[in-house]
């Protein structure tokens, strides 16, 4: 895939749109080409794996209207119910109708918010990295490997899920998803991860890690860094991210402002 040109609008409406349009198309990427079972319907984007983790069922992108919104909600929680999965319905500030949140709460849906961010490249701090931090990006099947171990032990991803997360790698190493995955090191172990996409014109942060024995070091600063300078050296002004409550410090301090708030709830295969 051909990565478009950077986005030159810097307007808060163009922003907030830019958060979501990334996450989106991560998610509609990656269940495409893992062959999970995606509907793009006129009012929701959804998807359904059977893989019991909601990270692989869930809603993308919701454009209900407030009268048939309650008959649609009911239908997709009832998919996920069927197949016997739980799910992550994302609420972003341009789903509709305005009160989706309330409607899932309302069914028990329990709520997880977090901030949607950006960055000015411009203002990108790119300081030399920690002593004994050596950054790479990954280049090759050796490289995924290494990439996943990090990602997943930082993540604590169970041993029998990983092997369905080396797909976010492999497809940003083939092309399918422009951008770069970085790994750091320590002596000799990769110990942390950073992702960039820059295929909706902007650059694009997830798969942000550091594992245990190696935190609060600068380390997930300096590798996300080095990615997001591989982008601002493409000429992309602009960075996005939705930042988990734990890692905004974290961006806070590399400069990123918060824009919006994402909210993701989750149903359970009982609800």
């Amino acid at each position: 895939m051909e990565a478009p040109p950077p986005m030159t609008d810097e307007s808060s409406d163009a922003l907030v749109r830019a958060i979501v349009g990334h996450d989106a198309f991560l998610v509609r990427t990656l269940v495409r080409l893992a062959g999970f079972e995606l509907h793009e319907d006129p009012d929701a984007t959804w998807h359904l794996s059977g893989v019991h983790e909601p990270l692989f069922n869930g809603v993308v992108s919701t454009s209900m209207t407030e009268a048939n919104a309650d008959l649609r909600i009911d239908e997709l929680l009832e998919r996920f119910r069927q197949a016997g999965v739980p799910a992550m319905w994302w609420v972003s500030p341009i789903s509709t109708p305005a009160d989706l949140s309330d409607r899932l709460g309302a069914r028990g849906l329990s709520r997880t918010i977090m901030p949607g961010m950006s960055l000015d490249l411009r203002k990108l701090d790119l300081s030399v990295p920690p002593a004994g931090l050596l950054v790479e990006v990954v280049a090759d099947s050796a490289g995924v490997d290494a990439w996943v171990a990090a990602s997943s032990e930082g993540f604590e991803i169970p041993p029998e899920l990983r092997g369905r997360f080396r797909g976010t790698p492999e497809a940003v190493l083939a092309g399918d998803i422009p951008g770069w995955c970085v790994t750091g090191w320590v002596d000799g172990a990769p110990v942390a991860t950073a992702m960039v996409c820059i295929a909706t014109g902007v650059a694009g942060v997830s798969n942000v890690t550091t594992i245990a024995s190696h935190r609060r070091h600068g380390l997930g600063a300096a590798v996300t860094a080095h990615a997001l300078g591989l982008a601002r050296g493409k000429g992309y002004r602009t960075a996005v991210l939705t930042s988990t409550a734990s890692g905004r410090l974290l961006y806070e301090a590399m400069g990123f402002v918060q824009r919006c708030t994402v909210e993701v709830f989750e149903a359970l295969p009982s609800r």
